[in-house]
C-alpha cells in the first residue's frame, strides 16, 4: 500500500529527508536517524516502515521516519550498501555489507557479504550459493511484488536469484556485453513482463 504524497529521499553522507505533502515542504533527518544512507526501501505491507542500509549501519523506522532503531546484532560488517525486503514478508530483510568503502566497490580490494534477518532474530550471513566474499563487490538487490519470497542480487561476479527469501542463492546464466559486470552493479530493478 502506498501513501499518497509521501516521499522519502536518501542523500548519501547527508540525510534521509521526507515529505508528506508531495514535495511542498521537506523534513530533514531526525536525531538518531541514519546519516549516510546508501539505499532506503519501504514495503507495501508495512505502511510507515523504512529500511536503511547506510555507511553508518542498519536502521529502520516504523513511524515514517519520526524515530529510528538500529538492530545490528549479528552484523560483523557495518558499512551497508544494499537492502531488500521479501515482497511477501516485511519482517524478512537482506543487506549487503563490507568493512568500509575500500572493500565495498573496487573488485581488486573488495570483500563483501550478504546478511539476512527475520523479525527480531539476529542477523546471519546468507552467502550460500553466492561467490566468496573476497574480490566480490557489494550486492545490489531487486524484488518484484509478483514474486513472493524471491530476491535478486547483482555484483561483479554475476546475477543471482534466491527463491527462499535470501537463505540461499543460485547464479543466473545470462550473457552480458563486454565489459559485463566486471566493475560491479550500481542498481538492480525488477520489471513486470
Amino acid at each position: 500500500m502506498s501513501v499518497a504524497d509521501r516521499v522519502f529521499v536518501a542523500i548519501e553522507a547527508g540525510a534521509l529527508v521526507r515529505t508528506f505533502d508531495g514535495g511542498r515542504t521537506w523534513h530533514d533527518r531526525v536525531q538518531g536517524g541514519p546519516y549516510d544512507t546508501h539505499t532506503a526501501v519501504t514495503h507495501p505491507l508495512a505502511p510507515g516502515r523504512i529500511y536503511s542500509a547506510a555507511g553508518d549501519g542498519y536502521s529502520e523506522s516504523v513511524d515514517a521516519g519520526d524515530s529510528w532503531r538500529s538492530p545490528e546484532d549479528g552484523l560483523k560488517h557495518l558499512y551497508l550498501v544494499g537492502v531488500a525486503v521479501d515482497p511477501a514478508d516485511p519482517d524478512t530483510v537482506i543487506v549487503s555489507a563490507a568493512d568500509g568503502p575500500g572493500s565495498a566497490y573496487g573488485p581488486r580490494s573488495a570483500e563483501a557479504y550478504v546478511y539476512r534477518k527475520t523479525g527480531l532474530k539476529r542477523w546471519e550471513q546468507a552467502m550460500s550459493g553466492l561467490p566468496e566474499a573476497k574480490c566480490t563487490t557489494v550486492s545490489r538487490f531487486g524484488t518484484h511484488a509478483g514474486e513472493p519470497g524471491v530476491i535478486y542480487a547483482g555484483n561483479n561476479q554475476g546475477l543471482f536469484r534466491s527463491d527462499d527469501a535470501g537463505r540461499s542463492w543460485k547464479a543466473l546464466e545470462l550473457p552480458w556485453p563486454e565489459p559485463g559486470l566486471a566493475d560491479g552493479v550500481d542498481e538492480l530493478a525488477c520489471l513486470p513482463e
